[in-house]
């Protein structure tokens, strides 16, 4: 299951914040980027889309395969090419 929304309340610096010891910062398409995985099943990315918010991906996988980080990834890249001057 995949879940992406634009997030007007928080940016993506904001969520890498909230989660300092376990963002880890990464570029997605040309954009910034915070990802917390946080186990073999689900992984978050907030890509820094705008200066008023964020593209956020939450994505769950039964049993780690595939990747979850792997494939938020996948989407925020596909998301990314139907943007408004992405």
């Amino acid at each position: 299951m995949v879940f992406i929304s634009a997030d007007k309340s928080q940016t993506m610096q904001k969520f890498a914040d909230a989660r300092r010891s376990s963002a880890q910062m990464l570029d997605v398409g040309g954009y910034p980027a915070a990802q917390v995985g946080t186990n073999k099943t689900n992984c978050l990315l907030s890509l820094d889309v705008s200066d008023q918010g964020s593209l956020y991906i939450n994505t769950l996988v039964p049993h780690g395969d595939p990747n979850p980080c792997e494939l938020s990834k996948k989407f925020a890249q596909a998301a990314i090419q139907n943007l408004p001057n992405a």
